[in-house]
């Protein structure tokens, strides 16, 4: 006597409602009633054997990129260049200080140092600011976050 219903050794199953000619039923019914095993059982292990042995390519579509996957990149392209230009703009600073001259070119402008300084802090601060809100959409600007902290800290040294 054949049984019915889902193999005991899988938990997670669904059913599948497959048509076959009556003389494979037949065959699995006496071998389900040799064997002791469910229809349903032997079933399952011809097809998990059948698969192990034949390598399936399976053709997964293309994941199609999301709008903020694209606001992602710009922004941390944006964030790295700008940090870049703080940085070489500190150096201007740093140098004039240590050469003691009252202007200093940073960017396009010729300054008094102090108003240069404290116009990079701010720039620094709002950079800071737009990494944090930027945390929203998954990125992960912690090293840039840092390294602004650390510009800010060597214009605190310098000031």
């Amino acid at each position: 006597m054949s049984r019915i219903g889902r193999p005991p050794k899988y938990v997670s199953s669904s059913t599948l409602s497959v048509n076959i000619p009556t003389d494979l039923k037949e065959f699995l019914k006496d071998l389900s009633e040799k064997t002791g095993r469910s229809i349903s059982e032997l079933v399952t292990e011809a097809l998990i054997n059948y698969y192990r042995n034949t390598e399936v390519k399976i053709k997964r579509p293309e994941r199609r990129r999301r709008s903020i996957d694209l606001v992602r990149e710009l922004e941390t392209k944006r964030i790295e260049r700008e940090l870049e230009l703080r940085e070489k703009n500190v150096k201007a600073l740093e140098m004039a200080i240590a050469q003691k001259t009252m202007y200093v070119k940073v960017g396009r402008t010729t300054t008094i140092v102090w108003d240069a300084i404290m116009r990079e802090q701010n720039c620094l601060h709002g950079l800071i600011k737009k990494c944090l809100g930027l945390e929203r959409y998954g990125l992960d600007l912690y090293d840039y976050v840092k390294k602004a902290v650390e510009l800010i800290e060597r214009l605190e040294k310098i000031k």
